[in-house]
């Protein structure tokens, strides 16, 4: 399986990559939006829609747009890939650091153990924010709730944004991964090749 991963994509300009992702694109199997990509969104999905790659989407903590149409939604619900049989559940926004941040795209550490308490089982959680304690900042506090997920449900991977660094690590036999950029990841070798990669 080969999924194409965009996350945080603030500062991106598309020429940098477009040669790249479509030279990958007959190997990639699906892609993932990881939120806080802004009006990038919209060409990242219009790249994908034109080498046929289904984009499945949640939005971060500084998106204030709707989806775009080209981009499957599954913030709060499961989809399944069918060409590779794999379930895909999403969490948007990310745990709320300051009192001005929208009620909408944000949870408190209870209202993410009470999401994530109402989530079935997938193969791969998409995330926003990452698990609690994977701290660097006041804003990257991580969610309790995508924790318990990942101690009780067992999901094979978690990708997710919001920390502007690549790194994978294991957590209670899931394999995470922090993403920042344009991802190509592939599980068959276990190899995350970063594309491109943001500088903040």
């Amino acid at each position: 399986m080969k999924v194409l991963i965009a996350a945080d994509l603030h500062n991106f300009e598309f020429d940098d990559v477009i040669d790249i992702i479509h030279e990958a694109a007959p190997s990639i199997d699906f892609a993932i939006a990881l939120g806080d990509n802004g009006h990038k969104l919209e060409e990242f999905a219009d790249l994908c829609q034109e080498n046929n790659i289904l984009v499945y989407s949640v939005l971060g903590n500084h998106d204030y747009e709707n989806y775009h149409d080209n981009v499957i939604d599954v913030h709060g619900r499961i989809e399944i890939n069918e060409a590779t049989n794999t379930s895909i559940v999403g969490c948007q926004g990310s745990i709320l650091y300051h009192s001005k941040m929208s009620s909408d795209i944000v949870m408190t550490q209870t209202e993410s153990l009470e999401f994530f308490s109402n989530l079935k089982t997938a193969d791969i959680v998409i995330s926003h924010d990452g698990p609690w304690l994977q701290v660097d900042s006041y804003g990257h506090i991580g969610s309790q709730g995508l924790t318990k997920y990942i101690e009780d449900k067992k999901p094979k991977l978690v990708f997710h944004g919001h920390y502007h660094r690549n790194e994978s690590y294991m957590k209670h036999n899931t394999l995470v991964y922090a993403c920042y950029g344009i991802i190509i990841y592939d599980d068959i070798i276990d190899e995350f090749d970063v594309i491109w990669e943001g500088d903040f």
